[in-house]
């Protein structure tokens, strides 16, 4: 079934309190709207694919430690989902404490993320600087 959510930002986080489950599109994955899922306590199932647009969500559940939900094929993705599909007691553990595993996670992490992106910006400022006088 495809949704379609009119109305306020609100409205659009509380649609999520009607699935459960999404399935990350493919060969470009949802990234923002993924995200938005897992927020919400969604879990997603993902495939991975072979270019950066194709593996966002690869990244974001790898780094949740949810690798049980990729799939390496478009087969084994249907086959992931139609067996979470049928297993409403396994999605309902699945979506408790999404919110916190996000939160918790490295890409949460605006402080480690502000200090590294930082250093990568006085390295590559310090390195142009020695080009130039070199």
């Amino acid at each position: 079934m495809v949704l379609v959510v009119p109305g306020t930002p609100l409205q659009f986080y509380e649609y999520h309190y009607h699935v459960d489950l999404l399935l990350d599109p493919f060969p470009y994955n949802g990234a923002v709207t993924t995200c938005d899922a897992l927020w919400m306590g969604v879990p997603v199932v993902s495939v991975a694919g072979s270019s950066y647009v194709s593996r966002q969500g690869v990244c974001l559940l790898s780094l949740l430690g949810l690798t049980e939900w990729l799939a390496a094929t478009p087969e084994e993705y249907v086959q992931r989902a139609v067996t979470l599909a049928r297993s409403p007691a396994v999605l309902t553990a699945a979506s408790r404490g999404l919110r916190a595993r996000l939160q918790n996670s490295p890409f949460m992490d605006y402080r480690q993320f502000a200090g590294e992106f930082a250093k990568a910006i006085l390295t590559a400022w310090q390195e142009n600087a020695r080009a130039s006088s070199g």
